[in-house]
Order: C-alpha cells, then structure tokens, then sequence
C-alpha cells in the first residue's frame, strides 16, 4: 500500500475523480447556459448606456450574468486541474 503524506494513495484518485466530476459539471453548466443566452437572443440584442469602458455598462444584468459565468467557467477549470493532480498524486509509482 503506497502512502502520501500519511494517506492511502487510493483516496487521492477517488478525491481526484470527484473534482474532475465536480469540474466537468461546472464547466457544461456554464456553457448550457451561455449557449441558452445566445439562442435567445439576449447578447445580440444588448443595448449598453454608454461607451465601451463606461461604469454604467457594468451594472447590467446581461453583463453581471457573463462575468458570473466566467468566474464559474474558471472554478470548473480549477477543479478539473485539481481532479487531474490528485489522479496523478494516487497513481504516482513509489
């Protein structure tokens, strides 16, 4: 049994696995619902109160609601790179 750091190495890949799951959800979650968005229309039909830069186009929900899926995208990224890292910490030979 190879252990890291006190812990069965087993459990890094089954940790590893989860956030990959974890990751993968974030991530077609975030894409459905800009794909969503599109098909509607909403972006196309966007009208900001002033020019590019301006403070006022930042309070807008259509923007609030890109910049929110942003972050998530990136969350998703975050835990399929840390599902993919605890694989590879479980199946490191010793």
């Amino acid at each position: 049994m190879t252990t890291f750091w006190g812990i069965d190495a087993r459990w890094f890949n089954v940790a590893g696995l989860v956030l990959d799951i974890v990751g993968a959800t974030i991530l077609v979650w975030t894409y459905a619902s800009i794909t969503r968005r599109r098909a509607v229309g909403e972006f196309a039909q966007m009208i900001l109160p002033g020019p590019p830069g301006d403070p006022r186009n930042e309070t807008l929900p259509a923007v609030l609601r890109a910049r929110r899926d942003a972050r998530f995208a990136r969350l998703g990224l975050v835990f399929l790179l840390g599902g993919f890292l605890g694989q590879i910490i479980g199946t490191w030979p010793r």
